[in-house]
Formats: C-alpha cells, sequence, structure tokens
C-alpha cells in the first residue's frame, strides 16, 4: 500500500483503510517503521517493521496497561491503569 500513499481518489481512500488499521505484512513498507493499536494484546509485539503497543488501558481486567515506545531507543514504558470504578 506505501506506494498509494501520494494518490488521489479510491487510491488514497484505499491507503488510508490499510495503513490506519495497523496489521498486516509491513515488510513492503521500506524505510517505515509502523506504530499501531486498535487490538489490545497482552505485552507489546515489536517486529522489524512495525510495533502493536495496544496494552489495552481503558481495561481494568486482564489488560489495563498503557504503553509507549521511545524512538530510537526502542525503549518500552508500562504503566497500569490506575483509575478507580469502571
Amino acid at each position: 500500500m506505501w506506494p498509494l500513499r501520494s494518490s488521489d481518489g479510491d487510491s488514497a481512500a484505499e491507503f488510508r483503510r490499510h495503513v490506519l488499521c495497523g496489521r498486516g505484512d509491513f515488510s513492503q513498507n521500506d524505510g517505515v517503521f509502523n506504530v499501531y493499536g486498535h487490538t489490545p494484546i497482552a505485552s507489546p509485539d515489536i517486529t522489524e517493521f512495525g510495533a502493536n503497543i495496544d496494552t489495552g488501558c481503558i481495561y481494568r481486567h486482564g489488560f489495563g496497561r498503557l504503553c509507549a515506545l521511545e524512538f530510537p531507543s526502542m525503549r518500552v514504558f508500562l504503566q497500569d491503569n490506575i483509575e478507580e470504578g469502571g
């Protein structure tokens, strides 16, 4: 999808739909490191081409941690959800 990044019309919409999703094979995105979320996982999943850092901060049971990824060190920071209620 990366070659469509400068396109117009339907191709531009297709690019946005795929890039914003954050799922799939990123190896074709030469020179791009994709950091994404949307589907909570128990711990960050960092690969050569991307990182899913959605550790479900909104949830208090099972996940419930905020995750941040520092560049360029690739250091991961995790913080438990400390909000009351819910």
